[in-house]
């Protein structure tokens, strides 16, 4: 049956003004109910009004939905919603570098960002597919007769079609350049179905505009307020309902400060990625996805001041400290502190080493440190025993220390403190129980922070010299058993490979020279620091003595290689039966016959430790 068009008794013009309240609504709700209202009623006035749908409703109806789709897609892929949300559900998380740091896609998606991009896309979906009901119902054909707004209607859809039509032709031309750069990234570490942009597309989405804007208002603070950041949004209607609509000329400095430090960010950025690229790169914008180098020719950094600390590392020394703009997930920068005195630059520090350390442990471990070295390092089935095994370690050492747990603390854990009247600096934890607050509470100069549990680490790390900044990649080589080369007559344990795993991992974080004696889970006596790699094992040997500890069937670590004998010669005569070493001397078959000679193991792991 031939379809009729729709013919109604409301006059076109009511349509077209039913159809901008539904909009002005749609744009200024917050809240998906009256949206999901208006495109109830839109929906109704159709099915009332024409069974069949017109053609041109159906459209309209598929663009909505399409938008609405599209908005969904965007969001789970680039998902850019704070972790600390509640998760609605969680996506494998695929990692691209691009530069200076990794960039992520998919992941954790929270019920704010998902919750969010329900409301923009149904927003835009009733938007559109209110146009299209008024447009329909109204006659097209009678519009220009009876009102103006198809005037209105006729602009809104060319005025799309040009800003949409190059967009859509590049947008094309990108997909094509994408489908033929996927599978090329095998060799960079990269994800195949990730689409790298190239240089061409990098350098004509840089903004000039935008950030020329930005700096001139922020130059004009006097009578204009530019605001860079979301997050001020909230205090700054406070002030302005409070005021009669003005700011304070404090607050628009402020925002200058802000606007100029946003804009000089994005500027390093660029700058950043353009000065990481190979020499040449210019030339072929579009042969390739270029993949900067992570050391770029300029190097720019951005850190944000967090507070103004007591003293430095010295009393007569000014310090501040400084937290990444975008703090690598788990570091020390993300600690909330609970209770106790304002943290110090080497309680930072020292929390710092702690933390690195015992979050690298599967197990429940306990780390004690002490000048930034680990006096006390232990793994167990609970925290409590954890904690024991690592002050047996040290106990001198350990008075006055830092102490980092990668699991809740509880009760039992504070109280084992108590009863040894283990004095302590700083305490850090993923949590704390109720109970365990409560009986800290009472400590009142004791620091206890709270630092989300991860094991991300730093993208690069930096260090200060003298008209210079030395910047490198972090250690990351942990050691495995089927890595390991065993290079003595003797083989060890299935328990001694288990314990010298332990040891390396521990001497990764002592200062160099390192020598580690472990067993049974724990270390039993720690060389630190140390000009020659024999003093730091005669020193580790007489801590143990110290501590009552019986070094008779221990391993060693050692976070380099034995250039002599007469290390391996002062371990064995301590009672030490297995050794792991990185290897790599030009006596190292000097050092495997002194092993065979005492009848120890030893395994190479071809990875050096040093940490200075």
């Amino acid at each position: 049956m031939k379809h009729k068009p729709i013919t109604t008794a409301v006059h076109p013009v009511t349509w077209w003004s039913i159809a901008l309240i539904q909009i002005a609504i749609a744009i200024i709700s917050n809240t998906l109910a009256p949206i999901l209202i208006i495109g109830f009623t839109s929906l109704a006035c159709v099915i009332l009004l024409d069974r069949n749908w017109a053609k041109s409703i159906r459209l309209y109806a598929l663009l909505a939905a399409m938008v609405f789709a599209t908005r969904l897609l965007f969001r789970v892929l680039f998902n850019f919603a704070p972790v600390n949300q509640d998760v609605a559900f969680q996506l494998p998380l695929v990692e691209i570098n691009l530069g200076l740091g990794p960039v992520h896609l998919l992941g954790p998606l929270s019920f704010l960002a998902l919750e969010a991009a329900i409301l923009d896309g149904l927003r835009l979906a009733v938007i559109i597919f209110a146009i299209g009901v008024a447009s329909s119902l109204a006659k097209p054909d009678q519009l220009l007769k009876y009102t103006p707004a198809a005037i209105y209607e006729v602009a809104t859809a060319v005025s799309i079609a040009i800003n949409l039509a190059p967009q859509l032709a590049q947008s094309i031309q990108r997909v094509k350049k994408a489908a033929a750069l996927r599978g090329r990234s095998d060799g960079l570490g990269l994800t195949r179905s990730v689409i790298i942009p190239v240089l061409e597309d990098a350098i004509e989405n840089i903004d000039i505009g935008g950030p020329a804007m930005v700096r001139s208002s922020a130059k004009n603070y006097n009578g204009v307020a530019i605001v860079t950041d979301p997050e001020d949004y909230a205090p700054l209607l406070a002030e302005m309902k409070a005021n009669g609509g003005a700011l304070q000329l404090a607050t628009r400095f402020g925002l200058a400060k802000k606007a100029f430090t946003h804009t000089a960010r994005y500027d390093s950025m660029i700058a950043n990625w353009l000065t990481g690229l190979d020499e040449g790169a210019e030339a072929k914008p579009e042969a390739a996805a270029p993949v900067p180098s992570i050391f770029p020719a300029k190097l720019q950094l951005a850190f944000d001041r967090t507070e103004i600390l007591r003293y430095g590392e010295n009393s007569h020394q000014s310090a501040a400290f400084y937290r990444d703009t975008n703090p690598v997930a788990g570091s020390i920068a993300a600690y909330t502190q609970l209770q106790g005195k304002e943290l110090s630059y080497n309680n930072i520090a020292d929390s710092d080493a702690a933390w690195e350390c015992v979050k690298s442990f599967d197990a429940p471990a306990c780390v004690i440190v002490k000048h930034a070295n680990p006096c006390g390092v232990a793994i167990d089935g609970t925290l409590l025993g954890a904690y024991e095994k690592s002050f047996k370690t040290d106990s001198t050492s350990a008075f006055g220390g830092i102490i980092a747990f990668n699991g809740e603390v509880g009760i039992d854990v504070v109280n084992a403190m108590n009863e040894r009247k283990h004095f302590v600096e700083v305490l850090i934890a993923p949590s704390f129980t109720a109970e365990a607050k409560a009986a800290l509470a009472g400590k009142t100069n004791l620091r206890v922070l709270v630092v989300p549990l991860s094991r991300v680490l730093n993208t690069l790390e930096f260090k200060r010299v003298g008209g210079g900044l030395l910047v490198q990649t972090p250690d990351d080589f942990t050691a495995q058993a089927s890595g390991l080369k065993i290079v003595t007559k003797v083989q060890p344990t299935a328990q001694q490979i288990e314990d010298l795993l332990f040891a390396e991992r521990v001497a990764k974080f002592v200062k160099s020279n390192a020598i580690v004696f472990c067993g049974g889970g724990m270390t039993l006596g720690v060389g630190a620091g140390q000009m020659s790699r024999v003093d730091s094992t005669k020193i580790a040997s007489i801590k143990a003595q110290h501590a009552g500890l019986d070094l008779n069937g221990s391993v060693v670590a050692s976070d380099a290689f034995f250039p002599f004998r007469d290390g391996v010669d002062v371990l064995a005569a301590a009672g030490a039966k297995a050794v792991i070493q990185p290897g790599g001397s030009m006596r190292d078959e000097e050092v495997i016959a002194a092993a065979d000679e005492h009848g120890l193991a030893m395994v190479f792991t071809g990875a050096r430790h040093f940490r200075h």
